[in-house]
This record gives C-alpha cells, structure tokens and sequence, in this order.
C-alpha cells in the first residue's frame, strides 16, 4: 500500500483526478468521435432514403406500366364490345353489352387521368415529365386527345339507339381507327417506352449517388480508423504501459516499505488519528497483530495521550505539514515504556487528511545519552575533589 506524500497545505495536495491534458485529449477525441459518427450517419440516412427513392422509382414505373396494360386491354374489350354490339340479336343482350361499353369506357379515363395527376393509393406519381407532358398534349401522340376521344366514341356508342348502330357512324370509326388498327395502341406503348427509359435514367443517377455515398462512407469509416480510433488505441496502449510501469514501481516501494527495518505507519486524522497501515517493523514494534493495530488509536500506544485529548491533538495536526518528536510506546510483552523518536509528514490519502511517518527505538541512545551524563558528572566530582 502506497501513499501519496506532500509538504504543502491541503489545497496543494496531489489529485486523482484526470489531468488537463487528458481532459484535453478526451474532450478532442469525444468531438472527433462524435463528428465521424454523425458523417456515417448522415451518409447512412442519405444511402437508404436514396435506396427508397430508386424503390418508389421501380414501384412508380410498375403501376404506370400495369396501368398501360389495362388500358391497352380495355381498348381492346371496347372495340370489341362494339363489334358485338353491332351483331347482337336480342335487345336484353344488347343492353348488357352497353352497360359494360360504358363501364370499359369510364374506367379507361380513370386510368388515363392516373397517368396524369397520379393516384397515391397505386403508387402513381403525378405527371412530371416534359417529354412525356409534350407526349399527352402534342405532337403527332396527343395521347390525351386520343384516348379523350376514344373514350367519348365509346360512350356515345353505348348511348346509341338500336338503328343507330352502323359501322359508318363516326364513333365506330373512330374505334375502329385507334383500337382496331392499333393507332392508340401504338402511341401508349410510346408511352410506356418512355416512361421505361426515363426511369432506367433515373434509376441509375441513383445508384450512381448510392455509390459515391458509400465510397464516401467507406473513406469517413476509414479516416475514422485512421484519426479516431488508432489515436485512441495507441493513447490507451500509452497509458496501459503507463500503469504497467506504475504497478512495477507500486511494487517495488511496497516491497522496501513493507521490508525496512525501521518501523512505518500512517494515521487518519479524519478518524481521530487511527493506525490505518503499519509495515512489518512496526508490528514487531508493537508485538500486536496487524488486524489489531489498526483498531488503534493513539492512546492505545502512546502513555501521554488520552481519549479526551484526541479532539483538540486532531485539529492541532491538521495543520502541521512536518513534526518530529519524542515520546513514548507501549509495547506487548513487555512492562516498560519504549522510549522512540518520531518523524511525521502531512498527506492526503482517499480524500481524507493522513500523517506517514516512521519511528526509531531510542532505548540504546537514550542509555548511551545517560551514560555519558554519568560519566560526566563523575569526572566533573572527580575534578573538584583534586582541587
């Protein structure tokens, strides 16, 4: 057990906590972090809402040809309704087959008027294209026109009493020219083809931004390696030495601590000056366990101090960075009190303000000390009787 030592005042004293360099460090690392983060995310949300355009492209393309399809066959069930209609017999099957001219007839304009202004429900986009806009309103197409009047030609058919219906009438031929001999048709698949085209265009501007988006994430992922996480990786290695180094140097002063021969301790003052370590030397010192020790407080080992002095001794330490003095141990095994010197210094450990220090036995040099007084006064009573 370590324990960090300073000689200034309290507010001085050495801190756990992190460095200004590492808040630094952490602080730049957190924003680089957070920045690459948000560029793969950002880039990540740009790839998927440009794969859910490509997806509603190919939806949109798929309605708007499924649409073309209906029509083309519905123009189809129109010129054929006619036909029919034309040679029917019975006036209740007539009737039948102009009720589902009309029917044919209107659900064609429905469909063309998707084609137009769209239709959510199927997936139907508005129309938007110029190309395709000049395709419906001119030129040699006019779609619009032609299914207009397709469409009319049809309902006016179906309204058409039984001597009416004449394959010279103008609204049969009108069928006859678009359906029959496939003038609309032809003009739908235009459509159709163009709407093909221009989504295959689309479609690959798309992939074509999905793949710079994703190089572009490929390369932020790759620079994040690079000055992000390599960084972080080689700061964190850096400490991890660091501590390994520290742990090897903790180890060896424990050892010379633990193995001195002059006995070491640390008191808290915080908790009325109790023994909360004390080396091997000093367990010997005391001739207690070393469980025992450290329920000690300083009566327990020192004559000249009571539990009643403890209070005002505690806030008189507090303030003192450096002490040495001497006094006297009480010591198992033995009736007589150890005469020992004690040098003490000012610490905080955990938070909490501690004094380390070590003490020597004086017992020989206080003897030699009284020795040397008997033999001076010895030599100094011999002296005044030669006189």
């Amino acid at each position: 057990m370590l324990f960090e030592h300073t000689g200034a005042a309290d507010a001085q004293y050495p801190s756990t906590a992190p460095t200004s360099a590492g808040i630094r460090f952490h602080r730049f690392a957190t924003v680089k972090y957070l920045v690459g983060l948000g560029l793969i995310t950002a880039l990540m949300l740009a790839g998927a809402w440009l794969l859910y355009l490509e997806i509603s492209e190919h939806k949109a393309v798929a309605s708007l040809i499924n649409i073309s399809g209906r029509q083309r066959m519905l123009s189809q069930r129109i010129d054929m309704l006619t036909v029919d209609l034309l040679t029917a017999g019975s006036t209740a099957e007539k009737e039948e087959l102009r009720k589902q001219l009309s029917e044919s007839a209107m659900q064609m304009f429905s469909y063309h008027q998707w084609q137009i202004h769209g239709n959510p429900e199927v997936d139907v986009l508005p129309l938007d294209s110029v190309t395709i806009r000049a395709m419906f309103f001119e030129g040699p197409e006019f779609v619009d026109r032609r299914v207009t009047q397709f469409v009319e030609a049809a309902i006016q058919i179906a309204s058409l009493d039984d001597a009416a219906l004449s394959r010279e009438h103008p609204a049969f031929r009108i069928i006859q020219k678009e359906a029959h001999q496939g003038a609309l048709l032809v003009s739908l698949d235009r459509v159709v083809a163009q709407y093909q085209s221009e989504s295959e265009n689309k479609v690959a501007r798309l992939e074509n931004f999905i793949i710079v988006i994703f190089s572009i994430l490929l390369l932020a992922i790759t620079l994040e390696v690079a000055f992000i996480f390599r960084p972080m990786t080689l700061k964190i290695m850096n400490d991890i030495s660091k501590l390994e180094r520290a742990e090897q140097d903790l180890q060896l002063y424990r050892l010379m601590i633990e193995n001195t021969a002059d006995p070491v301790f640390v008191i808290d003052d915080d908790d009325s000056c109790r023994m909360i370590y004390v080396n091997e030397a000093a367990v010997k010192h005391y001739g207690a366990s070393r469980e025992e020790i450290l329920t000690w407080r300083i009566p327990d080992w020192d004559p000249n101090f009571t539990y009643a002095d403890l209070p005002r001794h505690v806030e008189d330490i507090k303030n003192m960075k450096y002490l040495q003095i001497e006094t006297m141990h009480k010591v198992r095994g033995s009736d007589e009190l150890v005469p020992v010197e004690i040098t003490l210094n000012l610490t905080r450990y955990k938070g909490r303000i501690c004094h380390f220090g070590y003490f020597k036995n004086i017992s020989d040099r206080k003897k030699a000390d009284e020795e040397l007084q008997q033999a001076h006064a010895a030599a100094k009573a011999s002296a005044e009787k030669a006189r």
